[in-house]
């Protein structure tokens, strides 16, 4: 294996990174460290310290990958956690092999958000935790939704974090790039012209707006070009009628992408989390739902009842009248929604979820032949 310019030390299981950056984002060297791990069958292990906090694409890019994130408390020669989960590892080798495990006996203070009251640490790393811990907080919005496109040469990409930053935010997208920072002009026809040049493998994009950050993620399937867009935006202060009107007009904005494009699958979140929308290495407030839409081809191939959705759940049809796809509330800023998702999937049927969640070409790719060089064939 040649090894990547990012990366600072290997082993037979992981590429190890090593950060003691404030912000730790997907530069370019961390997203071809990450590739290159999953490439050569090794896990990808970044190591920080309490400063460093990642942002909305780096964090997703590492859970996504399988990656690992441990923290060095105090000096550096401290305790080490799993920045994920809390718990107290002993060594990498035991991050690695225990990742994302949770124990509630060895779980640590600072994960809980303790800052320690003793000589424990170093004042500087005290004063780090603390500044972790009083971080000025906004609503968050976290928002999944992935679309479905003919593989046609006319076909423009980008289309839904228009809409859904438009209707939520009142300004679109303003940059784009292959890594953060994110620095070229919002332009949706650049944006395709570059996926085109890389089809038929996947494409993978961050995307900046005011007061929000989050990726574009195209890929050939046997059913055409399936871009799924995750964003993370902050509505403003818990309390205030701004975070609620962004919370209020969800609905609108699925039900205005629904209209635009074939939805295949949307989900909105919401928590209080950090107000520069980046993930610390601490536990922070559990995101609820608090909307779920399920496009058409998903409506079609589970057979799903409409009448009993509006009845049962408040859900509204969305999208061409022939071919619809359905809104189900889930919960508000002031009712959680886990109940209702829970009622929603077992109505569904629980083990039938993965189904409306999986493009046709996932089930079928085995033995289909994909075209490639450019998004139309």
């Amino acid at each position: 294996m040649v090894l990547p310019p990012a990366l600072d030390f290997h082993s037979d299981l992981a590429l190890h990174d090593e950060s003691r950056a404030r912000v730790v984002g997907l530069s370019a060297a961390r997203s071809d460290l990450i590739r290159r791990a999953a490439e050569n069958d090794r896990r990808y292990l970044l190591v920080t310290d309490e400063r460093s906090v990642l942002t909305p694409p780096m964090h997703d890019a590492l859970l996504s990958s399988g990656g690992v994130w441990v923290v060095r408390e105090g000096d550096g020669h401290g305790p080490k956690r799993d920045a994920v989960t809390g718990r107290r590892v002993a060594d990498m080798a035991d991050a690695l092999n225990g990742a994302g495990r949770v124990e509630a006996d060895n779980t640590s203070p600072i994960f809980l958000r303790q800052v320690p009251d003793d000589d424990t640490l170093p004042a500087w790393a005290i004063d780090d935790v603390r500044r972790l811990v009083d971080a000025p907080t906004t609503q968050q919005v976290i928002i999944s939704m992935s679309v479905r496109h003919n593989a046609r040469r006319t076909t423009v990409l980008g289309l839904t974090a228009e809409l859904l930053l438009d209707a939520l935010t009142g300004s679109g997208p303003s940059s784009w790039g292959t890594a953060e920072p994110a620095l070229a002009p919002w332009d949706r026809a650049e944006l395709t012209r570059y996926a085109r040049g890389r089809a038929p493998d996947d494409t993978h994009l961050v995307v900046v707006a005011p007061h929000a950050v989050g990726t574009v993620t195209v890929r050939r399937t046997a059913d055409g070009l399936e871009e799924t867009t995750q964003l993370t935006l902050g509505a403003g202060d818990p309390r205030s009628d701004a975070a609620r009107s962004v919370l209020d007009g969800i609905p609108a904005a699925f039900t205005l992408v629904a209209q635009k494009v074939m939805a295949l699958f949307g989900l909105a979140l919401t928590r209080v989390g950090r107000a520069d929308l980046n993930v610390p290495p601490i536990v922070e407030a559990p995101a609820v739902p608090l909307t779920m839409l399920v496009g058409p081809p998903g409506v079609r191939s589970l057979g799903l009842d409409l009448d009993a959705a509006a009845q049962q759940f408040g859900g509204t049809q969305v999208g061409r009248r022939r071919l619809p796809g359905v809104l189900l509330p889930l919960g508000t800023g002031d009712r959680v929604g886990w109940t209702r998702l829970t009622e929603v999937v077992e109505w569904i049927g629980p083990g039938r979820v993965r189904e409306a969640l999986t493009s046709e070409d996932d089930r079928t790719s085995a033995s289909t032949p994909q075209t490639g060089g450019h998004l139309a064939p």
